[in-house]
């Protein structure tokens, strides 16, 4: 090889170490400034909304946010996959506060709000640990991506079913309604009663909220990665809500309020996550799965989501409250969801998948 071509080819790998090198001292350098960022403005806002909103907003804005932050972000950078999909149930990696539906106005009703659904939904994307294993599958063998998702659904789905049934189960006695020749005079308003949120420290413990999210997630994350392996513990899931919500749309057994808390926060009756999760495993064919949307009237949505390990999120409460933008330095997924339905697009749906 000639002198001048050696010396061309050196200089090449040079140049090519040297960008790669900027490149990534530039990412770590901007995820490092939105972190310091973060830790500048917390206590300012802090301050500020101590002088708007009174001492009790400010317990929900500590100073010392982004050291939670960053604990919880080492932490799951230490655990592997299956880890992370088995500990999808610890409820306190969400952020319930932060996610209300869009709409304000909610229809307490029955049939179910449409707009009731985008609070589970809102939910799930809070969760660091979903936005990790979302990437982490989207990496892996299909096959094998399945069978960890398989293997949690059905064993998860026995915790979240014994917990149903012994914290809500829907007996006269739990719910008391007295008639009078059919007509309803008065039920029992103080609504069901089961736990919502871990004890701190007690993360292993299993409560409803929990394990009804993981589910979901699971069932959401099928779809969005096409695990046509996991279509039969997709349906296993739809099925349960499905008979969840006949025995909860019988009002002789549970009063209205009772009924639209139970289907939002205790069962797995989420028309937007199923039919995300149901889309996804059974059509390989996208003109087939956009029929089927197209007849039952709903479509996909999008959110552009920062990495698990981002400084600050979309749902933190520096940038819920327009004090800081979410930060991308360390990369962005985008996540995908079918459109807010009535049960009238959903039942559609189950007709075009032909769901038995």
């Amino acid at each position: 090889m000639k002198r001048s071509t050696v010396l061309f080819v050196c200089i090449l790998f040079v140049t090519l170490v040297f960008w790669i090198a900027i490149i990534v001292i530039h990412k770590r350098t901007a995820h490092e400034t939105a972190r310091n960022e973060l830790k500048t403005v917390i206590p300012a806002y802090a301050a500020k909304v101590e002088k708007t909103a009174g001492s009790l907003q400010l317990k929900s804005i500590n100073p010392q946010y982004a050291d939670k932050i960053n604990k919880q972000v080492a932490d799951l950078r230490s655990s592997e996959p299956a880890e992370d999909v088995n500990n999808l149930y610890h409820v306190n990696d969400y952020l319930f506060m932060n996610a209300m539906p869009d709409s304000q106005i909610i229809d307490i009703e029955s049939p179910f709000s449409k707009d009731l659904d985008q609070i589970t939904v809102k939910t799930i994307m809070t969760s660091r640990r979903f936005r990790k294993i979302f990437d982490e599958l989207g990496k892996m063998n299909k096959a094998e991506s399945s069978r960890l998702v398989n293997t949690n659904i059905l064993s998860t789905m026995t915790d979240y079913l014994q917990i149903y049934q012994r914290e809500v189960n829907l007996n006269p006695e739990k719910f008391p309604i007295a008639t009078n020749n059919g007509v309803v005079l008065y039920a029992r308003a103080g609504g069901p009663e089961y736990v919502i949120l871990q004890p701190k420290g007690r993360e292993t413990n299993k409560v409803i909220s929990g394990v009804r999210l993981k589910l979901l997630s699971l069932v959401w994350l099928s779809g969005m990665l096409k695990l046509t392996d996991s279509k039969e513990a997709v349906e296993l899931v739809v099925r349960t809500a499905i008979k969840q919500r006949n025995e909860l749309y019988d009002s002789s057994t549970v009063e209205a309020h009772s009924r639209i808390d139970l289907l939002m926060r205790a069962t797995l009756y989420n028309r937007q996550i199923l039919s995300s999760g149901l889309l996804g495993v059974t059509f390989k064919d996208e003109n087939a799965e956009t029929r089927a949307m197209n007849t039952a009237g709903i479509q996909w949505e999008q959110k552009k989501l920062a990495a698990y390990d981002a400084a600050v999120t979309e749902f933190d409460t520096p940038v819920q409250s327009g004090v800081i933008s979410p930060d991308y330095s360390t990369g962005s997924l985008m996540v995908k969801y079918v459109s807010p339905m009535t049960d009238t697009n959903f039942d559609l749906l189950l007709q075009e998948l032909d769901f038995k």
